[in-house]
């Protein structure tokens, strides 16, 4: 047995039976907030008739939220899919978010975003918290696929398929792993790491954006490690502010390229 909210507004009571799970059913028209920790799933595909609502608001720790197959989606506006407001430790998983106008999620401080479908939505995953995670997603047709913003120091990307937005991932926070992600064509840069310390950036792929395949526009110290990225067909250039001696092009070279070595043809 679960308990399932649908059409409301606000869900302040866990159900504690069955499998322990809350369906969710957001309300066209408002959404919905979590408040209380659990596990969530969503019953159904919602499209949101009122593109200025955020579809489910989570202002709790803890909470799990599977969307189950189903689509959150909106007709454009300045909507979010999912936000999450306070707390920390929100899972989402399992589901497509698409056409909202403002982030597909917005996410708070130790959240994990996997095996997601985020496509036209105004940007697609803003990390708005340290220590967030998104993994194995894929992202298509938004202004930023992953935006790292100030708050998110420790964030990792992995595993993501990044195509067709305008840029790939923008890194504007400290001490970040962006790894093992294909970022192909965007219209601007693939990675792009700003004015930030410690990145880690390793085993990407970057193929056929507009601008460069990975941009570092740290001018000081700022103590990044660019590994073994692949990178080729990058309009303005694959890389931009690498060290030439951790570059390896592939057509010149005589031996196999050393390891940890970013490659081009």
């Amino acid at each position: 047995m679960r308990l399932c909210f649908s059409c409301v507004t606000l869900v302040t009571a866990a159900a504690v039976a069955g499998d322990g799970q809350i369906d969710l059913l957001p309300d066209p028209a408002s959404g919905l907030t979590i408040s209380t920790p659990g596990s969530y799933v969503l019953v159904d595909n919602v499209t949101m008739t009122n593109i200025a609502a955020t579809a489910i608001n989570v202002n709790a720790s803890d909470v799990t939220i599977d969307l189950n197959g189903h689509t959150l989606s909106c007709p454009g506006g300045t909507s979010l899919g999912i936000a999450h407001g306070t707390g920390s430790r929100l899972e989402v998983f399992g589901g497509t978010i698409r056409g909202f106008g403002a982030p597909g999620i917005s996410t708070g401080s130790d959240d994990n975003i996997h095996d997601l479908r985020v496509d036209s939505c105004g940007s697609g995953i803003g990390i708005n918290g340290s220590r967030g995670r998104v993994q194995n997603c894929i992202i298509t047709g938004t202004s930023t696929g992953v935006y790292i913003d100030v708050p998110g120091d420790g964030t990792s990307v992995i595993g993501c398929q990044i195509m067709g937005n305008t840029g790939g991932i923008e890194v504007f926070a400290g001490g970040c792993h962006i790894v093992e992600n294909v970022i192909s064509a965007n219209t601007s840069n693939g990675i792009t790491v700003n004015s930030v310390t410690n990145a880690l950036v390793r085993g990407n792929t970057l193929l056929n954006n507009g601008g460069f395949g990975i941009s570092n526009t740290e001018t000081g110290v700022g103590n990044h490690m660019f590994l073994g990225n692949s990178a080729a067909g990058n309009t303005s250039g694959n890389y931009s502010g690498i060290a030439a001696a951790f570059i390896v092009s592939l057509g010149s070279a005589s031996s196999p390229p050393p390891a940890g070595a970013n490659t081009q043809p």
